[in-house]
């Protein structure tokens, strides 16, 4: 039972990464869209 809450733990950690790299990414594609005239 243990070892269901460490890999639901770990999965939440990824996705959560997941979506901080998701955002960076997007943050600069607007950066890029923003300063081409």
């Amino acid at each position: 039972m243990f070892g269901r809450y460490v890999l639901v733990y770990r999965v939440i950690k990824e996705t959560r990464v997941l979506q901080v790299l998701a955002v960076r990414h997007h943050r600069q594609r607007s950066i890029k869209l923003d300063e081409s005239p």
